[in-house]
């Protein structure tokens, strides 16, 4: 038994973002799902966690487990683990990825989703969104490629799933005043997502959605503390001091 923050056990809607989950990991991701139902998290679509944090509709603590890039890790492995426990998940998926049937993690390539098993995680209740066409640092980008990386992938992704994708994450993370601007400003998107970590509640900024970096390889322990350092006053005054200094949004 883990040991609970009192402000876990307020209203807050939280994310998880996670990359792959091999075979030799899903016992470490059994635990991580367990450790956050023990902790009294309730895990919901990403639909609704947003919905919630766009009106009234929080009334609990829950969280939403988001995949980045589309390794088809995902969905051999975490797939299984996530529907015996009766958890929604969302993937950011990287279009250019899933069309070319690899994806480069940690310096190497590793197999992506196909499109059919695409529309099958779909099917089986849980979210797509995008992560660009074919992830770069955004930051890096010009306004005129930074476009293009939205508008194409979300055109792509369309097109494969015949959904609207309303959603989208950050490549790497990155994001800076000019990218922030590019993202809200094209009016393709309803949110995007960051590896900021900490909880949201309403109100929150709906372009910067925050996320609690993880891997199945660490610990439950060590997954819980970094959840827990997130929510510090002193950390986050901290990370606020440090995107001011580097004039990026906080």
């Amino acid at each position: 038994m883990h040991s609970i923050p009192k402000l876990w056990k307020q209203p807050h809607w939280r994310m998880l973002c996670l990359h792959r989950v091999e075979k030799d990991q899903a016992e470490g991701f059994r635990r991580q799902m367990a450790a956050l139902l023990e902790a009294g998290l309730l895990p919901v679509s990403f639909e609704k966690g947003f919905q919630s944090i766009c009106s009234d509709g929080l009334s609990f603590p829950m969280f939403t487990v988001t995949f980045d890039d589309g390794a088809r890790s995902v969905f051999e492995n975490a797939l299984p683990i996530l529907e015996s426990f009766h958890i929604p998940a969302f993937c950011y998926v990287v279009a250019d990825y899933i069309r070319q049937g690899n994806c480069y993690q940690d310096m190497h390539f590793h197999q992506a989703f196909s499109w059919d098993e695409l529309r099958e995680w779909r099917d089986r209740g849980h979210g797509v969104g995008s992560h660009s066409l074919t992830h770069p640092n955004m930051k890096r980008c010009t306004p005129e490629a930074r476009l293009q990386e939205l508008r194409d992938s979300k055109a792509l992704l369309e097109d494969q799933l015949q959904q609207s994708i309303e959603h989208f994450a950050y490549p790497w993370g990155q994001y800076s005043p000019g990218t922030y601007a590019a993202v809200k400003s094209s009016g393709l998107y309803a949110s995007a997502a960051t590896i900021d970590r900490g909880q949201m509640r309403r109100g929150h900024d709906p372009f910067l959605l925050r996320r609690d970096v993880c891997s199945p390889k660490m610990s439950v322990e060590k997954t819980l503390n970094r959840m827990r350092l997130a929510d510090n006053p002193v950390y986050r005054c901290v990370i606020w001091v440090r995107r001011l200094f580097l004039k990026t949004e906080v």
